[in-house]
């Protein structure tokens, strides 16, 4: 998640072994300047184990002095946090947003071991905005995505993109799958969807591209925010085909009145055989969907936000959609308290327990943000935002150390605070140190002549705010 500190703009890129019960910092701080800040950010994680872990963070940036908005996706160890290499870096005039997908999960033929695939909208590309596909089929060993295609160009303005993969036995080449909205004029609220797939496996290129809501008459330019989730597993759905499903807000004619409805298409591999479907039928506000599928149950697994209700549902479909506007309820509302403005709330794929885990931005006084994650088989894990505080800076000497390490920084206010270590495996290196302190300078003094010699993360948390570094231990 992204924040600002001391008007900065900063980045908190956080990992956790444990299901979401704990978490440890891999990246937390000023990752910009007092003119730039975060439009979008996106993250994926790929391997097998521990030890190939590869983490993928795709962001946009925007420089309010320039007018430039960028686009980068960064590859980083999973392991230690360590930063490896930037694989895409667009420092256009006006990216608008981006996406990032892996088939890492049931790989296409053509991929080694699997493949990355990154789609972004940006302005005033040859004098017309544009929607780029890029990827690499060289998955952990990818340097920098080294195919790009144009999905097409528009005197229109294209904003909001994402990414699916799509893979069945009867194709077993792998497809991705992309949808993007389209306005006609620049700032407008509503307008196109769209939706393209690549034709025969990953490296072909891009169908025509479908016009969703030309579909229907009530929808044509009333459509806004669109998500997408492919079927990917080794069962083929009933047409012998794969599940491919574009969800959006449509607008209801009135001021803040919008739904969440559909397309899916159970021959998506080989036609634009779409049907429309809707979510929730009940009156009310219904926005900003996101949706994953489940190849455990070969089911679509759907969140968005009721602001009507202020709450976030759960629902679930099987994946021949036999009963499309008849959905599952989860749960009619996860988030456990009301306090959602924009919660921006996303699912995705809980391996472990083979069902669904869910993100979102909740809201405290003054205006701040706290991160959330939630999933059926743990007690929900919150991250504020730090936006009004001063996160003290932490100075830990010697460094590297083989005893003992001093760690001194400064409160503003008398409080507790708590001072852990982890190994880079997110695993507790020794105890954590809980301790009411005065206003003014502080120290604290850790053993580590017990750790063997490595790389430690530490967490110091205070009345003032989160502060992470790293240690090295050496003998």
């Amino acid at each position: 998640y992204s924040y600002f500190s001391q008007g900065q703009a900063s980045l908190s890129l956080l990992k956790s072994e444990d299901r979401g019960a704990t978490w440890t910092f891999f990246i937390d701080g000023p990752c910009g300047t007092d003119h730039t800040s975060y439009t979008k950010l996106d993250i994926l994680a790929c391997g097998t184990s521990l030890s190939d872990l590869k983490v993928y963070l795709g962001f946009c940036q925007y420089d309010s002095i320039s007018g430039h908005r960028m686009a980068q996706v960064a590859k980083i160890d999973g392991v230690t946090g360590e930063y490896i290499n930037e694989i895409l870096g667009d420092y256009s005039y006006k990216i608008k947003d981006l996406a990032i997908v892996s088939d890492h999960l049931n790989p296409a033929a053509n991929s080694n071991p699997y493949s990355i695939g990154v789609v972004y909208s940006k302005g005033f590309f040859n004098n017309h905005d544009s929607i780029f596909f890029c990827y690499s089929s060289k998955g952990s060993n990818v340097y920098f995505l080294d195919k790009m295609k144009c999905l097409g160009y528009s005197t229109n303005y294209f904003h909001k993109v994402a990414l699916s993969y799509g893979k069945s036995p009867s194709y077993p080449e792998g497809r991705y799958f992309a949808t993007w909205e389209e306005q006609t004029a620049e700032g407008a609220e509503y307008g196109h969807i769209y939706t393209s797939h690549t034709e025969t496996d990953i490296n072909s290129s891009f169908t025509e591209p479908v016009m969703l809501d030309s579909l229907d008459p009530s929808l044509y330019n009333k459509v806004r925010n669109p998500s997408i989730a492919c079927q990917s597993n080794d069962v083929d759905n009933s047409h012998q085909n794969l599940t491919e499903i574009v969800l959006f807000e449509k607008n209801e004619g009135v001021a803040s009145q919008n739904k969440v409805v559909g397309y899916y298409n159970t021959k998506a591999a080989s036609d634009d055989n779409f049907q429309q479907m809707n979510i929730d039928t009940m009156p009310g506000n219904k926005l900003q969907p996101d949706i994953c599928f489940n190849p455990y149950d070969t089911g679509f697994m759907v969140t968005y936000y009721d602001s009507t209700a202020n709450k976030l549902p759960f629902i679930t479909n099987n994946f021949n959609l036999t009963e499309p506007d008849s959905w599952n309820i989860i749960s009619a509302g996860y988030n456990d308290t009301p306090d959602l403005s924009n919660p921006q709330p996303g699912i995705a794929l809980d391996l472990m327990k083979q069902s669904g885990m869910t993100s979102w931005i909740a809201e405290r006084p003054g205006g701040n943000g706290e991160a959330f994650m939630d999933a059926p088989f743990i007690y929900y894990a919150g991250i504020q935002d730090e936006q009004t505080s001063t996160s003290p800076a932490c100075r830990a000497f010697p460094n590297p150390a083989s005893t003992e390490i001093t760690f001194e920084f400064e409160l503003p206010a008398p409080g507790t605070i708590t001072l852990s270590i982890h190994s880079t495996l997110g695993q507790p290196a020794g105890a954590s140190v809980n301790k009411e302190c005065s206003a003014g300078k502080q120290q604290i003094k850790y053993d580590v002549s017990q750790l063997p010699a490595g790389l430690y993360f530490y967490t110091l948390r205070t009345n003032a705010g989160i502060t992470s570094g790293k240690v090295v231990v050496s003998r």
